[in-house]
């Protein structure tokens, strides 16, 4: 956004230079007022980056120049001053102060995607550790269940034995023999 709202503001600016018609100021005019609002979002969206923030700060301290500039240029062609004007573009320092900025908005831009994709990388290591922990958590569910089922139907055989070789007695006409039952449960 920034790049571009300076190069509406140039485009402008040169327009109104060669042309030397207010019509043509309308990008620059429209970008001075949408370049404040840009470095707010911008700082809002960054406030917890204190190393962002000091190279937004320096973005903007570049911009003021730049701006600063550019009206210069607007108001000596009003003036009728072409010399001047001539003068003051010839210094090259407007091209400067605009490569300056393209240069901090790319290294702010460079900083922000190694963040992203740093955040990437946290996220999916949590996520693998969730993916971990969870077929962890199945897998002891699923070795505690066996294991109840297991000493459950041990006991259950051991029980079932006894019954059967008591009826088996009783069905051999022992009917003396007795059922001891060792536990409260209905096992």
């Amino acid at each position: 956004d920034v790049e571009k709202t300076f190069v509406d503001a140039e485009t402008g600016q040169r327009g109104f230079i060669y042309v030397n018609n207010e019509v043509y100021l309308e990008p620059y005019n429209r970008a001075i007022k949408e370049i404040n609002p840009i470095f707010l979002r911008l700082r809002k969206r960054i406030q917890d980056n204190p190393s962002q923030i000091a190279r937004l700060t320096k973005i903007e301290d570049l911009s003021k120049q730049r701006l600063s500039r550019l009206a210069t240029a607007i108001a000596l062609k009003r003036q009728g001053k072409e010399k001047q004007l001539r003068a003051l573009v010839l210094t090259g320092e407007g091209k400067q102060l605009m490569d300056n900025i393209r240069d901090r908005v790319a290294e702010m831009m460079q900083v922000e995607d190694q963040l992203l994709k740093d955040r990437k990388k946290e996220l999916n290591q949590a996520q693998d550790i969730l993916t971990y922990s969870t077929f962890g958590s199945i897998l002891l569910v699923i070795i505690i269940g066996a294991l109840i089922s297991f000493f459950l139907a041990r006991l259950l055989k051991k029980s079932l034995a006894i019954a059967v070789t008591a009826a088996e007695k009783v069905s051999a006409g022992d009917l003396t023999t007795k059922l001891e039952v060792h536990s409260n449960d209905e096992i």
